[in-house]
Parts: C-alpha cells; structure tokens; sequence
C-alpha cells in the first residue's frame, strides 16, 4: 500500500498500485478476479511527463 497525492493536492489516496496509461496516473485502489476499482490522481501534457512523476 502506497499514500499518493492527487495532481490537484485535493485528495490522499491509498492505492495497491500506480499504473500510466498514455497521459494519466491511476491508482489501483482495489482488485479482484474481475473487476478492480481504480482512482485518476493526475493527467499530464505527455506520456513521458507521466512516467517521470510515477518514478
């Protein structure tokens, strides 16, 4: 488990995992066989932007 920060500084989130896809971070808040429940904390200009927040 992981506390992250939203893009916007608004809100705390626990998350399982973080995940980029093209210009967004998600964080995985819970999974299971089927389904998972995941929150957007950020959206950026560029996919490279992304990646280099997450890392």
């Amino acid at each position: 488990m992981l506390w992250v920060m939203t893009q916007d500084k608004r809100i705390l989130v626990n998350v399982k995992e973080l995940t980029v896809k093209g210009k967004t971070v998600e964080g995985i808040i819970s999974r299971s066989f089927f389904v998972y429940w995941n929150r957007v904390l950020g959206e950026y200009d560029t996919h490279e932007r992304a990646l280099k927040v997450v890392e």
